[in-house]
């Protein structure tokens, strides 16, 4: 059982320390529920440092935050405060465990307003103006050419990682050495607010961690620092969540708990994911100035290599067709740079699909 833990957290780090990359795509090589379970909760912690390593250039006309704190040579300072919120926010399990168990309890009357949310989604894109329009209508419609056809991965791999991708390959490179000062804290307001907004959008289809942390952020005001961390503690909640949702009732809208060959009984649940998530996180903060180093003097020899190895996998799982979608969305991803629209926009291509299955 131990020796399965730490395989699936070995896994979780081998696939998240790939920027660009997902543990959805080797969860068909996995084969026990327990390396599935960890390698899952080790992929959050891992790809906090990965996202750091797209797109660090100057060149940036919209520079995502985490990008912004390298340039303020804020890395590791910034992203181990998020590890240790993560670590703190597998203690509060239990408690947000129950009240996801009740949440589903009335799950069937809340799915009837699933068509509102999303709605509202779409009118909060909006607000960056006609050029966000542009946006919802191309890549909406690249998503309902998509669906039913299994074209998720060269989809969303075309809107977020090949872009940033791309950027960092050929524009100017201005990555400054990071200051190694790692932080002791805890952001517990993060962690709460992570966890209720969870509770009630992970069950939202379409509705991604991302959405969810500019909503904080148009509410709560979140700032550069802040963002981060909040959008760490979703990206967590939303993969825990997604297991509870299985262990209680079978359902579940994420990939990792699809995979399980057996629900799980929730104590052994919550105790797996506690010690994997204190697993992860130490690994994690051992590996984060490492894994700047690395980023500092072989950046772009690993950015080509991704990139390849995206095409690779998108040609060998999904054919031309596939090859053809994934560079369609990825001209729409660097035409979200060009007008200065927040690439989360593009999630359109999944909220509009929905949109209309629910209706």
């Amino acid at each position: 059982m131990i020796f399965e833990v730490f395989l699936g957290v070995l896994a979780g780090f081998a696939v998240g320390l790939i920027p660009g990359f997902h543990v959805n795509n080797v969860l068909s090589f996995l084969k026990s529920d327990l390396v599935i379970v960890s390698a899952s909760i080790a992929f959050v912690f891992a790809s906090l440092i990965s996202s750091a390593f797209l797109g660090s250039g100057e060149n940036f006309v919209v520079l995502p935050p985490v990008q912004r704190i390298l340039l303020k040579r804020k890395g590791i300072l910034v992203l181990s405060k998020t590890i240790n919120t993560l670590m703190f926010s597998a203690f509060l399990l239990p408690f947000f465990f129950y009240l996801f168990f009740l949440i589903l309890g009335v799950f069937s009357f809340f799915k009837k307003l699933f068509f509102f949310f999303l709605f509202g989604a779409l009118i909060g894109f909006l607000k960056h103006g006609l050029k966000a329009l542009v946006v919802i209508l191309l890549s909406s419609g690249l998503g309902l050419i998509c669906l039913n056809k299994d074209l998720l991965f060269p989809l969303l791999a075309g809107f977020f990682a090949s872009p940033t991708l791309l950027a960092s390959i050929f524009m100017v490179r201005s990555f400054p050495k990071q200051v190694e000062v790692f932080s002791k804290e805890v952001c517990y307001r993060h962690s709460f607010l992570a966890g209720f907004l969870s509770l009630f959008f992970s069950l939202i289809p379409a509705v991604s961690s991302s959405i969810v942390a500019v909503i904080a952020k148009s509410f709560f005001g979140l700032e550069e620092d802040d963002f981060i961390i909040f959008t760490g503690a979703v990206s967590y909640y939303y993969m825990v969540f997604s297991f509870a949702a299985y262990s209680f009732f079978g359902i579940t809208r994420s990939g990792s708990a699809a995979y399980l060959t057996s629900k799980p009984g929730l104590l052994s649940l919550l105790g797996l994911l506690i010690f994997t998530t204190i697993v992860s996180g130490y690994l994690a903060l051992f590996f984060l100035k490492k894994a700047f180093t690395v980023l500092y003097f072989f950046g772009r020899k690993l950015f080509s290599f991704v990139f390849l190895l995206l095409l690779f996998l998108v040609f060998f799982h999904h054919g031309f067709f596939g090859l053809l979608v994934f560079f369609t969305s990825t001209c729409i991803g660097l035409l979200c740079q060009e007008l200065e629209v927040p690439r989360h926009v593009c999630m359109a291509s999944l909220i509009v699909p929905t949109m209309l299955l629910i209706y």
